[in-house]
């Protein structure tokens, strides 16, 4: 199991009711987490990703899909772009469960809410020049 120092603004680390040395731990083997990330920087390289649902409040079990929502930091209003793409790319890739993937900017703000309460950041924005770089690469 993945164990990330807590994410900022989780609100494991922000709410009083919860100690405050509490991590939030990803119930994802390394393995399968690796793949994930190396998707999302593949496709949307510019979305911040957070992991929520299930697998980061302990109640998964071996089945149970990794729950993911992007994001744009700069303007949370703002789609990520690249949903469809990136769903594809899960759905041909080898893993062996389902991702599903969520945009921020699309769902309900009491969604966002419970989202908020409790995640994993997995991945962060790349630098302008290597999503660049990556477009150019990968012609995306």
């Amino acid at each position: 199991h993945w164990k990330p120092p807590c994410a900022p603004g989780s609100a494991k680390k922000n709410n009083p009711a919860m100690p405050a040395a509490q991590t939030v731990a990803l119930d994802l083997p390394q393995k399968y987490l690796e793949q994930v990330q190396a998707l999302l920087r593949a496709h949307v390289p510019q979305a911040e990703v957070w992991a929520y649902g299930s697998r980061v409040t302990g109640d998964s079990h071996a089945a149970s899909n990794p729950d993911l929502v992007m994001r744009t930091p700069q303007n949370l209003h703002q789609e990520t772009g690249s949903l469809s793409v990136l769903k594809e790319a899960f759905t041909e890739s080898n893993l062996p469960i389902l991702v599903e993937v969520l945009d921020w900017a699309r769902i309900t703000a009491d969604m966002r809410r419970e989202i908020e309460r409790e995640h994993v950041v997995i991945a962060v924005p790349a630098p302008a020049s290597a999503v660049a770089e990556g477009r150019a690469k990968y012609g995306k």
